[in-house]
């Protein structure tokens, strides 16, 4: 039986939390871009920072709907604290979706500091070529406006300089649509065998 928690009842009494929307207007639909991986179906690295704790009741929704729907595919879930060295978080060759929030006035979540502070300052960290990602920032425009969201931008532009491919675009909207849109996603575009055995590609 799965330990995983159950967080259809509490997404339904949630208020409106903005996220990127992960939609039809991919842009990994308009650059083609090849993943490398030993299978067919490329792992999924869910991984969250959290400050009051809803990145992280999204992450594992997240979880639960692709291990519901892709019951055979390598799918995790993964706190920026949960590691020694920061730098284990990332595993080229996966797909690593960055969930974060913004504590206080544009600082990162307590949970995430370690990992944010190592991403955008180390200079030794070595290229990220392979590495294949997409950044969903938590936040509300409701309070410090100029700092909406940043810590999910700063981020989403640090991995693309280091290397990393973006397969999104950052489009704000909310939970359910991008959650949605990126089911669908997946579902429309799923991973094919080309050439060698060690790449896919999605088109």
């Amino acid at each position: 039986q799965s330990n995983r928690p159950m967080f259809g009842a509490i997404l339904q009494s949630r208020g409106r939390v903005v996220l990127p929307l992960l939609g039809r207007q991919y842009h990994l639909l308009r650059q083609n871009i090849l993943f490398s991986t030993s299978t067919a179906a490329q792992p999924i690295r869910i991984l969250y920072a959290s400050q009051t704790g809803t990145a992280k009741l999204f992450a594992y929704q997240l979880l639960e709907e692709l291990s519901d729907q892709y019951p055979n595919r390598d799918i995790s879930v993964k706190g920026w604290n949960e590691v020694n060295n920061p730098a284990e978080l990332l595993a080229p060759g996966s797909l690593h979706v960055f969930m974060t929030s913004v504590a206080g006035i544009g600082e990162p979540p307590d949970n995430g500091k370690k990992f944010y502070s190592w991403i955008m300052n180390d200079e030794n960290i070595p290229s990220l070529n392979g590495l294949h990602f997409c950044v969903f920032g938590l936040g509300s425009t409701a309070g410090h406006l100029p700092y909406y969201n940043v810590i999910g931008k700063n981020l989403d532009k640090r991995l693309e300089e280091l290397g990393a491919a973006r397969v999104s675009d950052c489009i704000e909207d909310d939970f359910d649509n991008w959650s949605a849109n990126f089911m669908d996603l997946l579902i429309d575009n799923p991973v094919e065998e080309k050439g060698n055995a060690n790449e896919v590609s999605v088109a």
